[in-house]
C-alpha cells in the first residue's frame, strides 16, 4: 500500500451554515463532499483558545459519549478536511456581510 506521500487526497467541496448568535464553542455546521463519492454531514466548526477548529461528525454511544462517524484515512486527507471546511466557513461569513442571515443558523441545531 502506498504511503501518505504518493496519496493525494481527493479534491473536497464544503458548505459552510454559520450559527448566527453563537453560543458557547459551535460556530457553524459544513457538509463536506467528495466528487462523484458522496456527502459526509455534520462537521462541526468550533472556537477554541487557539482558534477555530473543524470537529467530526459524531453520534452519542448510548453510554454518555460520543464516536465520531468519520475519521479521515491519512494526515494529508485530515488536512485537506480542516481547510476546505474553514475555506468554506471564510466564505460563508463574507457572503453573510452582504447579505444578513442568510444562510445562518438561528440555533446551534441544524434546520
Amino acid at each position: 500500500m502506498p504511503d501518505d506521500k504518493t496519496i493525494s487526497p481527493p479534491k473536497l467541496e464544503a458548505r459552510a451554515f454559520l450559527i448566527a448568535e453563537p453560543k458557547g464553542s459551535l460556530q457553524a455546521f459544513a457538509n463536506v463532499t467528495i466528487p462523484d463519492v458522496g456527502t459526509v454531514k455534520n462537521f462541526r466548526v468550533m472556537k477554541s483558545e487557539k482558534g477555530l477548529f473543524v470537529a467530526n461528525p459524531s453520534q452519542s454511544d448510548g453510554k454518555g459519549g460520543y464516536r465520531d462517524t468519520f475519521v479521515p484515512a491519512t494526515p494529508a486527507a485530515y488536512a485537506a478536511v480542516q481547510s476546505t471546511v474553514l475555506e468554506a466557513c471564510k466564505d460563508a461569513k463574507m457572503q453573510a456581510l452582504e447579505k444578513p442571515l442568510s444562510g445562518q443558523l438561528k440555533s446551534g441545531k441544524e434546520q
